[in-house]
C-alpha cells in the first residue's frame, strides 16, 4: 500500500511540474508575440546570391544581449535543421520547422562568433550570432545562432554578412 501512495504522489508532482513548465512556456510566447508581432517579409527580394546554400542547425533566437531569454513565438525558440544563404541585400535562413527567417540589411544590426546562447553550447567561438531588429527598432532587437557545419562556413558566413552590413555605409551596432 505504501508503494502505491509513493508512486501516485510522485506521479502527480510530476504532471505538476509539466504543467507549471507548459505555463511558463505558453507565458513566455505570450511576452515574445508582443515585442515580435509577425517575422520580417519571408518573400522580400534580397537581390544577387553572395554565398552558397550553407546546411547548417538552427539554435535560437533570443532577445539581444540576453543570450538565455527565448523567442517562442513563430517556433524561433525551437532548434532545427537549417540552411542559411547571404544575398546581396540580406541573410535568408530556411528551417525545416517553421518559416523561413529574412533579415533584410535593413534590419541586420551585426554579426559575431559566440561559444554558445540558449539552446546550444559548443565553445570557442562555434555559433555564428546574427544581430537584428525588428523594423529597425533597437527596443525589439533579437540574436539569433546558427551553427554551420564546418568552421570554414562559418567563417565564410561572417564575411559575407560583414561585407553586406559594411556596404550599407554605416557600422552601427556591429559586432567584432
Amino acid at each position: 500500500m505504501r508503494t502505491a501512495v509513493s508512486i501516485t504522489l510522485l506521479l502527480a508532482a510530476a504532471a505538476l511540474a509539466l504543467l507549471a513548465m507548459r505555463r511558463g512556456w505558453l507565458r513566455r510566447t505570450e511576452r515574445s508575440a508582443q515585442v515580435l508581432t509577425a517575422l520580417p517579409d519571408p518573400d522580400a527580394d534580397l537581390g544577387i546570391v553572395v554565398t552558397p546554400a550553407f546546411e547548417v542547425s538552427y539554435v535560437s533566437t533570443t532577445r539581444a544581449g540576453d543570450w538565455l531569454d527565448r523567442v517562442t513565438v513563430h517556433e524561433l525558440g525551437n532548434r532545427s535543421q537549417a540552411t542559411v544563404q547571404v544575398f546581396a541585400d540580406g541573410v535568408r535562413i530556411e528551417r525545416s520547422h517553421g518559416e523561413p527567417l529574412v533579415l533584410s540589411r535593413s534590419v541586420l544590426r551585426g554579426v559575431t562568433r559566440l561559444p554558445g546562447m540558449a539552446g546550444k553550447f559548443v565553445g570557442r567561438d562555434g555559433l555564428v550570432v546574427l544581430s537584428w531588429s525588428e523594423r529597425g527598432q533597437v527596443a525589439a532587437a533579437f540574436d539569433t545562432g546558427i551553427r554551420a557545419r564546418y568552421r570554414a562556413e562559418g567563417e565564410i558566413l561572417v564575411d559575407a554578412v560583414r561585407s553586406l552590413l559594411a556596404g550599407r555605409g554605416s557600422t552601427e551596432g556591429h559586432h567584432e
